[in-house]
Formats: C-alpha cells, structure tokens, sequence
C-alpha cells in the first residue's frame, strides 16, 4: 500500500472512530450507570425483603403469643365461671346471720331438753328406787 492510499483510508476511518468513539463510550455510560442503577434497586429490594422477613418472624412470634394468651384466658374464663357458679350456691351474708340465730334457738331448746331428760332420769331413778325398797317390803 502506499502512503496516499494509506493517508485516505486514515482520512475516511478517523473521522469514522471519531464519531464511533464518544458514542460508544456514551452507550458503555449509559448501560453501565444502568446496570448500577438496577444493582441498587436489588440492593434496596433486598434489604426490604430482609425487613420484611424479620416483621414476619416477629408476627408469627407474636401469634404465638397471642394464642397462648388466648388459650390461658379461655382457661381462666372457665375457672372463673366455675367460682361465680360456686359462689351462687353459698348462702348470703343474712342467710348466714338468720343461720346463725336459728343454730343459737336450737342449742337452748336442747339444753331445756336436757334438762327435762335429766329430770326423767331422776324421776325414773327414784321410781325405780322405790319400787326396789318398797316392793321389797310389800313382798314381806
């Protein structure tokens, strides 16, 4: 080749790489400052799902504890109704008190019974002391 034909083709392909050259360093730009956009979109998508992996751990923590409380109040609830059903059978604070005048009538109604008994037992013992004696005599 010789130098003209060289010097032409010079002439025709830096003028090419002139305009080739930015406009490829514009599109390596360009995808390269794309492809850092969307790594930090993923970087972002990714800590938001870390954030929501962690919520949703602590959610079902919370479930847990949720139905274990539920569970312990059902129970106390039942426990509860049995006390209140206990409660409705005991007697009032008059019913004890009328109770307790009732129990004090009796106990002096046994003590005059005791009495009258303890009398009989004399009489019955006296009765029965005589008979002895003076059926003793009678038979004579």
């Amino acid at each position: 080749m010789d130098f003209y034909t060289m010097q032409s083709i010079i002439g025709v392909v830096v003028p090419v790489i002139s305009v080739v050259a930015p406009l490829a360093g514009a599109i390596y730009t360009w995808i390269a400052t794309k492809n850092a956009a969307a790594r930090k979109e993923i970087a972002d998508l990714a800590k938001r799902l870390d954030t929501i992996d962690l919520q949703l751990l602590a959610a079902a923590h919370t479930a847990e504890a949720l139905a274990s409380a539920a569970a312990s109040l059902a129970d106390h609830d039942r426990r509860i109704s049995r006390v209140e059903n206990d409660l409705q059978h005991l007697p009032s604070k008059n019913e004890m008190h009328d109770l307790q005048l009732v129990i004090v009538r009796l106990e002096g109604t046994v003590g005059r019974l005791e009495e009258k008994v303890t009398g009989i037992g004399h009489t019955v013992g006296n009765l029965d002391n005589y008979m002895r004696t003076e059926g003793k005599g009678a038979a004579a």
